[in-house]
């Protein structure tokens, strides 16, 4: 069985478009910092960022990783996961085209900005600032045309309201959480 973390990876970079650089984990190095990089594409719709339920699936996988860590494996891997150059370098082209799957993929970013918010996470000011940039864009890019379909509205909600529930069943901070599911609900 994969281990929770590395499947998180794994599905992270199903949003790399075709032709991008991918990272990828084996099993042995599962953490985004022992990633490598390769050349390719991977996963058919997902990888074209299409694919919603495999980007809102992300959030069950850090769930399943919440639930099941201490506080510090999870602050290290979320700190991993915001420090990653590999990641960065995704995050910034899907906020430059203002992907869908950074809406897709929301729980997820709404989780660790609350981290980092709340004091659970430090990051430099750039890797902040992206984190920052990533919320505000799954926001906007959710208020432009709520995912064209009615379901996402539901799903949307959803995402905010697990990653709070995350936060409070490991015994994390739920302030900046809380306040962003009140602003997803509207």
């Amino acid at each position: 069985m994969l281990s929770a973390p590395l499947v998180l990876m794994m599905l992270l970079v199903m949003v790399v478009p075709d032709g991008g650089t991918a990272m990828t984990a084996s099993p042995n190095h599962p953490s985004p910092r022992m990633a490598m990089r390769t050349q390719g594409t991977i996963g058919g719709s997902a990888a074209k960022g299409t694919d919603h339920q495999s980007l809102a699936n992300l959030l069950t996988f850090w769930q399943e990783y919440e639930m099941t860590r201490s506080r510090s494996d999870l602050g290290q891997f979320a700190k991993d996961l915001c420090t990653d150059s590999s990641l960065a370098a995704h995050v910034k082209r899907g906020l430059e085209n203002q992907s869908p799957w950074l809406r897709d993929s929301a729980g997820l970013w709404l989780r660790l900005y609350g981290m980092h918010q709340d004091g659970e996470i430090e990051l430099d000011e750039e890797e902040s600032t992206r984190l920052e940039t990533t919320v505000e864009s799954c926001f906007s890019i959710f208020e432009n045309n709520h995912g064209g379909h009615e379901d996402f509205i539901a799903a949307w909600y959803q995402q905010a309201c697990t990653a709070l529930l995350c936060a409070m069943l490991s015994g994390s901070s739920t302030t900046t959480l809380t306040n962003l599911v009140q602003v997803s609900s509207r």
